[in-house]
């Protein structure tokens, strides 16, 4: 079985519609695909999330793309930043719709986007260790919200290849206590591969301790284009295994079943 659970269509910052996506998704062999497109914020911040106004659009397609559909299922998702002043605004989205599958994500640390290139002189001036720490600080606090299934790319922080001098696994066990006590999966994204950082997220080293501890893991691509879809999975599937893990997490109307990894 294979699950593509992170993509964004036309109405955030990819390109396409959601039933473009499913025919993707089943012409590469897959039997399931989220939908994860970003939560729109109360004003705009920023052009790569989806309009507010553009919500309600944004779950008609996905709910035309299933009628459409034959031999994909497709998940209904959004993927929602953490940003603590804006938790009252995504809790009144989590309880809007009959979601099957929100991935969280730390994208910024203070005003700041560590994603985005556009600021990327920022890192060259920045003190990493502390960009990391405050980072898995972050993530830390959003995965005890209790609007998250799972945490896109982990150790995002890494993506323009600046990685800390002092030791981040403890700032790594915090944030993966806290996925194990609350049931938060940790998802295992193929588009560091595409970054700088050419690595797979999260490191090896962060996803064996996450298995020691007991946290579920998705898989996902961050598809922004219909090709990049599954991309890379046998390379994630491996590093999977490597770290232990012989089974992923399934979701449906937020409730979590398991598959063994192909």
């Amino acid at each position: 079985m294979l699950c593509d659970y992170h993509s964004h269509t036309r109405f955030s910052d990819g390109r396409g519609e959601p039933r473009d996506f499913a025919r993707a998704a089943l012409a590469a062999g897959f039997a399931e695909i989220a939908c994860t497109d970003h939560a729109p914020f109360p004003e705009v911040r920023s052009n790569w999330h989806m309009k507010l106004e553009d919500l309600p659009r944004y779950v008609e397609s996905v709910e035309q793309a299933r009628r459409e559909a034959v031999g994909v299922k497709i998940l209904l998702g959004l993927e929602l930043d953490y940003i603590p002043e804006l938790q009252a605004h995504f809790r009144a989205i989590q309880q809007r719709y009959d979601w099957d599958f929100l991935l969280g994500s730390v994208h910024y640390v203070g005003d700041w986007n560590i994603d985005n290139p556009d600021f990327i002189e920022q890192w060259r001036a920045c003190d990493v260790d502390a960009v990391w720490e405050t980072y898995f600080k972050l993530q830390t606090d959003a995965v005890r919200t209790g609007l998250y299934d799972a945490m896109a790319h982990p150790d995002l922080a890494k993506k323009f290849d600046y990685h800390p001098k002092r030791d981040p696994r403890p700032w790594y066990e915090r944030f993966l206590r806290a996925c194990a006590e609350t049931g938060v999966a940790i998802e295992i994204s193929t588009a560091g591969l595409r970054r700088p950082c050419r690595e797979v997220y999260p490191s090896l080293d962060m996803l064996k301790l996450a298995r020691l501890l007991g946290v579920a893991i998705t898989f996902g691509s961050d598809a922004h284009l219909t090709q990049d879809i599954g991309r890379d999975f046998n390379k994630a599937f491996a590093l999977a295994r490597e770290a232990g893990y012989t089974q992923f997490a399934r979701f449906e109307k937020r409730r979590r079943s398991f598959a063994p990894i192909p």
